[in-house]
């Protein structure tokens, strides 16, 4: 059994955070699901809703930006990038998927007392 360190912890609770904050105030979802998954050397973290998904003229405001606009978006992919992982978002009109996968490593795993993972 292995336990996250405090820095993978604090980068998922915040991308938790933005995306239920976001889910509150933009997604007009009735539902919103929360899935975190030991896959072999990988830590995966997934938030979805069933809401109106991201409009198409923000998808291209992000876009056009390069990662700058977004502030709530670009925030938490730098954030899942400093422990070496990726995040990446699918939106349709059906809901979206904040998905983030995170390499176990010594950056992401601690000895000390914490949120314990382990292999099904």
């Amino acid at each position: 059994m292995q336990c996250l360190s405090r820095d993978c912890e604090l980068v998922l609770f915040r991308v938790l955070q933005e995306c239920l904050t976001n889910v509150h105030r933009y997604a007009e979802a009735s539902a919103a699901g929360v899935r975190l998954q030991l896959e072999k050397d990988q830590l995966l973290f997934e938030v979805n809703d069933n809401g109106r998904g991201i409009p198409e003229d923000r998808w291209q405001q992000v876009d056009r930006s390069n990662g700058k606009a977004g502030v709530g978006i670009s925030g938490m992919r730098e954030r899942v990038h400093e422990l070496g992982g990726q995040l990446r978002i699918q939106s349709c009109a059906r809901g979206t998927t904040v998905s983030v996968s995170i390499p176990l490593s010594r950056t992401s795993v601690s000895t000390e007392t914490g949120a314990s993972i382990s292999a099904a």
